[in-house]
């Protein structure tokens, strides 16, 4: 059930979520804050100017030494190790009471009528403490403190799983949905809320007789192992190929002799052996003259083992058999009942589209590279390209490129006022920096925003760990930590009912404030988001981002402000909380919007001068980078329909299925004897999802031409309360081919199925004109 739903960390093609327990207080009664309302212009200038210097200014302090010493995100009860051991088991407690009273629903048809709430409040219950668990186990620095929150995920989630089969609860919500009556006092998203509990269900085989749901559980026991040894598989060093000293003739002199000094040899052999993917190989590939020397080094890295393939095969055989015996045709078909696509067919549709749309731009990014070795070989025409060749010929192409540091006008602090400005032009909705308590945050580098309506008020904060540092993971990543939701209407002291014959504390494990918002009856809770970040280290501010990092700030608030803006009244359906082929689309619009001179205009200023960077530089650098995207592009498409073959009814072996793609869809041909899908780590982690990137580019693409494109390329509040009324105050809480369809004012997009598929497929996303 979708108690498990926790928000994922998105793949992005970009450089691509033991003390004595405290005493509790007994009772049911949630506190609740005021709202500041959004200042003057004086006091938004003030706001504006603070942005910047939180993340520029070295030292620039966000502790308050006025505020009471607190726990992580505010919470005493993530103070400690023990603290957090304590919160873990409280919350186990007060969520087992939430079940009981879902599996009596069907006692009473005013319990019935509540029943989604329940489930949708025991869910917030548990993720909440998972989520922040999920967080403080990867990003804190303490291992006492990491320990212990990756101790309260573990067996929270293992209470999870035991939900996921629970025939009792199960059974109650197939009740509540097949009741007319019932479903005719409920509104759309309470209905989508429910529907995603049971899709959920049934995925585990919960209505199988015992038999086959215990196998059911072998076969996911099975899948995990084999899906474990994929993943490490696929990121293992590959052994190493054999090259011929004399087929190194004709690199320069330094890069020949380093290939020789850190590769291996047998003792007077004039051979050595060049292991995958390190520095020897990329020198091979990027400066081996000699075209077999290239050919070895690209079959070396692209081939497998008879157990890498076998044990491939054997993972896609495990989820076509539990797929089939839920009561599926495929593991796709089961994989994307809850998305936009709905069936197979329709995303292998959307990818031929795509791929007819995209192909030209490809085939001329490939015809560019091309007539570069044409030229170097001083051959009479256009030789074949072959896979070896683009890396080695590809930097001849010809391009324009900006001599102009693009960096010194991309500070971070710049950064986030282009945010802020951009976020307030289109949404009416600002960043402002807030003090934290002494306890509040894992580190002294991240910073605390509050987001801000200038009708509503707060609405949410944002916990911004930007920098590098050793210890931290890597790249960048966005965490849900608190969903939004309605709180007023809970029913605490209904819960007493269900407990009445256990001595449990009804007080809740954590004491979230609420809020009153115009336009929205009740109270809410306010979403926090964590924002992980990778960029140069704290010692040495400002720190100047490269292009592609502000890209990634950008899309990464993309996905935060869908949280801020789509506070649904259900924890499920909030903000990021959607169809995984839906998730993506405000994130890469963001990506289109701050590369529009309107966005760029806003914010892009040398951190010294406060000169303006000019935008032709920023153009002539964005195509330098984006010289073969479509050919980039194409490969994607490629792998997406590879994933979606491979989890289909029908298939013959992945080498094979690979081969073939080549043909119908590639644009550089195949080189045999190469099995390079062994490698393709996301075909386990997004079996039969891996097109959602693309679908939203592509649609993400047609609402910035649509929606954002018009008057004379500026951005204002028009466009933006169009897509915010339309699409993101929604979170998951509606059909998105609706919200799609409405924003775009397109009714075949609006009815979703078969035909908008591939009118999105037509679309193209977005790098077509690339050569």
């Amino acid at each position: 059930m979708s108690l498990l739903r926790f928000t994922p960390k998105i793949y992005r093609f970009k450089g691509c979520l033991n003390v004595p327990k405290s005493p509790c207080r007994r009772g049911y009664a949630l506190a609740s804050v005021s709202q500041p309302v959004l200042r003057s212009s004086a006091g938004v200038q003030a706001d504006d100017n603070a942005l910047r210097q939180v993340f520029d200014e070295p030292m620039h302090p966000q502790l308050n030494p006025g505020l009471k010493p607190t726990g992580l995100f505010g919470y005493p009860e993530m103070s400690s190790p023990g603290s957090i051991i304590a919160l873990g088991e409280r919350t186990l407690s007060r969520a087992k009471v939430l079940v009981t009273r879902a599996k009596q629903a069907r006692q009473s048809r005013s319990e019935l009528r509540l029943l989604v709430k329940t489930l949708d409040r025991l869910s917030d219950m548990l993720c909440m403490v998972i989520d922040m668990c999920e967080l403080v186990r990867h990003a804190h620095p303490d291992p006492q403190i990491s320990g212990a929150a990756n101790s309260v995920y573990e067996y929270l989630c293992s209470y999870m799983n035991t939900l996921n089969t629970d025939i009792e609860l199960h059974d109650t919500l197939a009740v509540f949905l097949t009741d007319s009556e019932m479903l005719a006092s409920t509104t759309y998203e309470e209905q989508q809320v429910a529907r995603i509990f049971l899709y959920d269900f049934e995925k585990s085989g919960i209505h199988l007789p015992d038999a086959d749901r215990q196998r059911c559980v072998q076969l996911s026991d099975e899948i995990l192992v084999l899906g474990s040894r994929f993943l490490q598989q696929a990121s293992s060093t590959r052994p190493s190929y054999e090259m011929p000293i004399e087929l190194l003739d004709g690199m320069a002199s330094s890069y020949r002799q380093e290939v020789i000094s850190t590769s291996s040899s047998r003792w007077h052999s004039k051979n050595l052996r060049i292991t995958p993917h390190s520095r020897a190989h990329y020198l091979v590939s990027r400066f081996a003259p000699n075209e077999e020397a290239r050919k070895r080094a690209f079959v070396g890295a692209n081939t497998s083992s008879e157990g890498q393939i076998s044990n491939l095969e054997n993972l896609l055989g495990a989820r076509t058999k539990l797929a089939k015996l839920i009561g599926y045709d495929s593991y796709a078909q089961m994989a994307l009942g809850n998305t936009m696509a709905k069936q197979p067919d329709h995303v292998l549709q959307f990818l031929r589209t795509l791929s007819e749309h995209h192909r030209p731009a490809a085939a001329a990014n490939a015809h560019a590279i091309a007539l570069a070795k044409q030229i170097q070989l001083d051959l009479p025409s256009p030789p074949a390209l072959l896979p070896w060749d683009r890396d080695f010929y590809s930097p001849l192409v010809p391009t324009t490129h900006s001599h102009m540091s693009l960096s010194s006008f991309f500070s971070l602090g710049i950064v986030l006022q282009g945010l802020s400005r951009l976020f307030t032009r289109l949404y009416g909705i600002l960043l402002r920096p807030a003090s934290m308590a002494q306890g509040e945050s894992w580190h002294q580098d991240v910073r605390k925003l509050e987001v801000v309506d200038e009708t509503e008020g707060l609405i949410g904060y944002i916990y911004l760990d930007p920098w590098t540092r050793d210890g931290k993971s890597s790249g960048a990543a966005h965490y849900t930590v608190r969903c939004s939701r309605r709180v007023d209407d809970d029913d605490i002291a209904g819960d007493a009912v269900a407990a009445k014959d256990e001595d449990i504390d009804l007080a809740l494990p954590l004491q979230v404030p609420s809020v009153r918002t115009s336009g929205k009856i009740g109270k809410y809770q306010l979403p926090i988001i964590v924002l992980m970040c990778d960029v140069g280290p704290s010692h040495s501010l400002p720190s100047l981002l490269t292009w592609p990092e502000v890209e990634t700030v950008f899309h990464e608030m993309g996905h935060a402000i869908h949280s801020m803006i789509g506070r649904t009244d259900y924890h499920n359906v909030a903000g990021t909380r959607c169809a995984t082929d839906f998730v993506e689309l405000p994130s890469i619009l963001m990506e289109h919007l701050v590369a529009s001179p309107a966005c760029v205009g806003l914010f892009a200023r040398h951190h010294k001068t406060d000169l303006a960077l000019p935008y032709e530089e920023l153009r002539k650098h964005m195509a330098a980078n984006d010289q073969f995207a479509a050919l980039n592009s194409q490969h994607q498409i490629m792998l997406a329909a590879l994933d979606q073959v491979l989890h289909s009814a029908v298939h013959e072996d992945s080498t094979t299925e690979w081969a073939r793609l080549h043909e119908t869809m590639g644009v550089l041909p195949y080189a045999p004897g190469t099995s390079w899908q062994t490698q393709f780590g996301h075909l386990f982690s997004y079996g039969a999802t891996y097109y959602s990137y693309l679908f939203d580019r592509a649609i993400a693409s047609r609402v910035f031409d649509v929606v954002f494109s018009g008057n004379e390329g500026d951005l204002n509040r028009e466009m933006g309360e169009r897509f915010k009324e339309r699409v993101l105050k929604w979170g998951g809480g509606k059909e998105p081919w609706e919200l799609v369809g409405d924003v775009l004012e397109d009714e075949v997009i609006a009815e979703g199925g078969k035909a908008a598929m591939t009118e999105v497929g037509k679309w193209g996303i977005g790098d077509e004109t690339q050569s």
